[in-house]
């Protein structure tokens, strides 16, 4: 999965985006998503954590390969294992959707 991809799965997924906004809000996380380059995918700085509150980097990876990272307050793991896991379902989607073009052909 490249960084187009990962961003947009986090922003434009009809099923990952809203999920990913229920979770921010019913964690209250402040959280920060980059791309594996680096690039602010999404920032939320707003929640009841305090700002001083210490902050964890947790990879995003899918198919071994870190493709972002999820940083913030305790809550930032589970938001990378949900990403996580939503990426890699996509990346089976996609790879049953060649299959079967390739059988088809």
């Amino acid at each position: 999965m490249e960084a187009t991809e990962l961003r947009r799965l986090i922003v434009r997924h009809r099923h990952v985006a809203p999920m990913l906004s229920v979770l921010l809000d019913g964690t209250d996380a402040r959280v920060t998503i980059t791309d594996v380059d680096g690039q602010v995918i999404l920032d939320r700085q707003t929640g009841a954590a305090p700002a001083d509150a210490p902050t964890e980097r947790h990879a995003i990876v899918i198919e071994g390969a870190t493709v972002g990272w999820v940083e913030g307050p305790r809550p930032a793991g589970s938001i990378a294992a949900v990403l996580a896991y939503a990426g890699a379902r996509e990346t089976d989607k996609r790879s049953l959707a060649r299959e079967a073009l390739d059988r088809y052909r």
